[in-house]
């Protein structure tokens, strides 16, 4: 069941409400993984005048679903077969999120325009997961693996301040944005691993008890990130040339601890980068738009590496596209085509990793590098009857 209700909390007065909710129980084809949700989201707006609005968005959800779905990966065949790799009986993820923040907006006069967002938000996460990665040498029927359980634990606070500008000079437009924007993590984690008990192939979805796992490791992270940004909008007759740049300080402080030994390491890493883009269009008479742009990114990343215990590198990536959009003569229907290429470096993704200690995990690993790249076409329409229509490749 789900429900939306908003509108105007009276006729008088500038005050208007939202309210969104969900509650969702359900299962999965994976037997051991459901798919269940609940989720409330509050809003509310005052619009005391024309120049000047504060928006307060609320969000709390609860979504419980499984510790794994992977299937199991028969490096023999070196293939992966129709056979989960997990345990019904220990295969638990519960997730807790709650977001509470404003949008703040007042025009100052006819040139400027200040904004100001921010946001509070806590995750928690407690789970349970097992994994088979091999056959058993004496019986292949079979499938040895780990089990392993982890909380973990995630407060965000960010304040972006931006100020738009609105002004000409001489024959071009501009459009100028420039902001400050401070952002403050923590994050725990705690994790264990242990052994699961055999999967049997004639029988792989039957629940197998596995004994309680102390946790092992906990890690502490703070990172605070500071981000300087400017872009100008600049059109001229037809033509619109965007260009902007941005300037990040990241400071990470990560505490290590061994909880078997009480060892604890400390690493202090230093980020910092600047990123930058820039894009031309051109709008003919013919309702015909080309464009091009290039841009660079950088992310910081939390979280450790569980191998090696080193923090997480941010991910860094450029990317650049051509394309072209044309607004059909007398029609509200818009085709757009572009060529996209994006390389991407210190990127994470799951891969099934050995830790020191000779347990075998899926975890998350950085290095090497991504690119993706391709065409991409769309079309929008809208009929005069209500009806609307995408299709896209």
């Amino acid at each position: 069941g789900q429900f939306d209700f908003s509108g105007p909390v009276n006729e008088e007065d500038p005050f208007y409400y939202r309210l969104t909710g969900l509650l969702r129980d359900s299962d999965t084809e994976q037997v051991g993984v459901p798919d269940n949700r609940a989720y409330i989201a509050p809003a509310f707006t005052w619009k005391p005048d024309e120049d000047t609005k504060l928006t307060i968005l609320g969000e709390y959800s609860r979504t419980e679903t499984g510790g794994t779905a992977a299937y199991f990966f028969d490096s023999a065949a070196g293939k992966v077969t129709d056979i989960f790799a997990g345990n019904p009986a220990f295969n638990d993820a519960i997730q807790d999120q709650g977001r509470i923040g404003y949008e703040f907006e007042h025009r100052l006069n006819d040139v400027f325009v200040f904004r100001q967002n921010a946001r509070a938000s806590r995750l928690n996460i407690d789970a349970d997961w097992a994994f088979a990665s091999e056959r058993n040498k004496d019986d292949p029927t079979l499938l040895e693996g780990t089990a392993g359980t982890y909380e973990e634990w995630l407060n965000t606070y960010t304040i972006d301040n931006q100020l738009e500008a609105k002004f000409a000079t001489g024959a071009l437009e501009h459009t100028m944005l420039g902001g400050i924007d401070l952002t403050k993590i923590y994050w725990k984690s705690l994790n264990g691993y242990g052994t699961a008990p055999p999967i049997d192939t004639d029988n792989p979805t039957a629940g197998r008890p596995v004994d309680p796992i102390a946790f092992q490791t906990k890690t502490v992270q703070d990172q605070f990130i500071t981000g300087l940004y400017l872009q100008d909008q600049i059109r001229y007759d037809a033509l619109t040339l965007t260009l902007g740049g941005r300037y990040d300080w990241v400071s990470t402080d990560t505490d290590d601890t061994d909880l078997a030994s009480g060892a604890l390491s400390t690493t202090n890493q230093k980020d910092r980068a600047f990123t930058w883009r820039a894009g031309v269009t051109y709008e003919t008479e013919w309702g015909i738009t080309p464009y091009a742009s290039y841009s660079t990114a950088f992310s910081p990343n939390g979280g450790v590496d569980v191998a090696t215990r080193d923090p997480f590198k941010p991910t860094e990536s450029e990317q650049q596209e051509i394309g072209v959009k044309y607004l059909l003569p007398n029609s509200n229907t818009l085709l757009t085509a572009a060529l996209f290429n994006i390389d991407q470096k210190n990127s994470l993704y799951y891969e099934v990793v050995t830790l020191p200690d000779g347990t075998v995990t899926n975890a998350q690993v950085q290095r090497g590098e991504i690119r993706s790249r391709g065409f991409e076409f769309e079309a929008n329409t809208s009929l005069d009857n209500g009806l609307s229509l995408i299709a896209s490749y």
